[in-house]
């Protein structure tokens, strides 16, 4: 007769091994899941500078086809429609850190998202900031590597709510040296920070509470 062969029985795992494996896999998730949102996040900050980057890109060249002056405020503060020709798509128009479209009554269902709900600010309005009555000269701009141009908004009946910023924000009504307005401006959008578009086109992230020496923060 053939001899049967022995068939060896598997151990399994016993309940404190089964413990300890369980107990890794949750200390590396808990270690990996953040460096993975930063690591998502890191990627929306330079899709959202890319963005203000087309945006400064864009004031520039009206300004060039303008008698080198920035958009005017003619239209209830509106720097977007004269700048659409230049940038021919409304999406540059809003972080992709911010909600995806406007949830509000006046936008049509069949055009959920147009040039009239950035998520991006210019500074000022009438003749005090960077948006003027009549449009601000480039000339006027003494120092346009370090004066800001176009910042993140928030407002909170807008932007928490509904989707959206405000077009334009009011620092020029801060007169203290180092001193601006931050109830429209979304200095913890990106990271513990927010990207800045500066007068001559160039973007920089800044870190909520960097000191402001060195950054003119306000209209000429």
């Amino acid at each position: 007769m053939k001899e049967r062969k022995q068939i060896r029985a598997v151990p399994g795992f016993t309940l404190i091994e089964l413990l300890v494996v369980v107990a890794i896999i949750s200390l590396l998730a808990a270690i990996l899941f953040p460096v993975f949102s930063r690591a998502r996040e890191n990627a929306r900050r330079a899709s959202c500078m890319s963005n203000m980057k087309q945006i400064g890109l864009a004031f520039m060249m009206y300004a060039q086809d303008y008698d080198e002056k920035l958009p005017d405020s003619y239209a209830n503060d509106n720097w977007q429609e004269p700048l659409f020709p230049y940038l021919k798509n409304a999406q540059i128009l809003r972080c992709p850190s911010t909600p995806k479209e406007p949830s509000d009554s006046h936008v049509s269902s069949s055009k959920p998202f147009d040039y009239r709900w950035p998520t991006y600010a210019i500074d000022g309005h009438g003749n005090n900031g960077m948006l003027r009555t009549n449009g601000l000269p480039l000339a006027a701009i003494d120092e346009p590597s370090v004066t800001w141009l176009l910042v993140e908004s928030k407002n909170a009946d807008y932007y928490e709510s509904r989707g959206y910023g405000m077009s334009y924000v009011k620092l020029y009504e801060k007169s203290e040296a180092n001193v601006y307005s931050e109830t429209d401006v979304d200095f913890e959008r990106h990271l513990g920070g927010s990207n800045i578009t500066y007068a001559d086109g160039h973007v920089k992230w800044l870190k909520k509470g960097a000191s402001l020496e060195g950054q003119n923060w306000k209209g000429p």
